[in-house]
């Protein structure tokens, strides 16, 4: 099948954009801004609260997410941007590569869950535990919490991602480990996530993609 003259890319996509010598190995991220006949608008990066400096005719590497799928090419700078919000654009690619997203990006954050758990010792109902995430990706959490888990054990967590927002997935305990009390929490269990829709699955790397760029930004990772 003939490759499509552009990679469908759409505005607010996540990126990953790599300047051989000056970024990071794995790019700073940013968001797409706009597009238009002759390229890509990014978000100029921050890092450590400032502008990154992008020469112009730069040779750059972008990643962009979309779906589980990721759109990688190699291009070069078009213009820097002044305004609102600064923007790097860059020229359409005359090839890219189209891969499948195999690994889950996974942020260090903390997020209140609710765990809905079987009752133990045979009873039929259920029971409800709070928590929080360590850190949290698409494919599965660390999370700390009190409820009595072992590996093994399947639940129902309700991740609230905002104060509107919460989403449910089903998880599978890889591991727990006992810990002194901390914040009221005695448990740190690892876990992964099962058969998440891919809208879910999605919105939870969006999530995590926008934790880990504010979190650049501000110079913590």
């Amino acid at each position: 099948m003939k490759q499509a003259k552009h990679p469908p890319i759409r505005v607010n996509a996540f990126a990953s954009f790599i300047v051989p010598g000056l970024s990071p190995d794995e790019g700073y991220c940013t968001l797409v801004q706009d597009i238009s006949d002759e390229g890509i608008a990014l978000g100029l990066p921050m890092e450590r609260g400032r502008y990154v400096r992008v020469p112009e005719e730069s040779r750059v590497r972008v990643e962009v997410a979309s779906g589980r799928t990721v759109y990688a090419f190699d291009t070069h700078v078009l213009r820097v941007s002044e305004g609102v919000v600064p923007l790097v654009w860059v020229a359409w690619p005359e090839q890219y590569q189209r891969m499948e997203r195999r690994h889950f990006v996974r942020a260090i954050c903390s997020v209140d869950l609710t765990l809905i758990a079987p009752a133990k010792g045979g009873v039929a109902s259920i029971d409800l535990y709070a928590g929080e995430t360590v850190d949290l990706s698409a494919g599965g959490a660390m999370i700390l919490t009190q409820a009595p888990l072992d590996v093994g054990d399947v639940v129902n967590v309700d991740l609230h991602l905002s104060k509107s927002r919460s989403l449910r997935v089903r998880g599978e305990v890889l591991r727990v480990e006992q810990l002194p009390r901390f914040r009221g929490q005695r448990r740190r269990v690892a876990m992964r996530f099962m058969d998440v829709k891919p809208s879910d699955e999605d919105e939870i790397y969006r999530f995590t993609m926008k934790v880990l760029c504010e979190q650049r930004r501000r110079g913590l990772v």
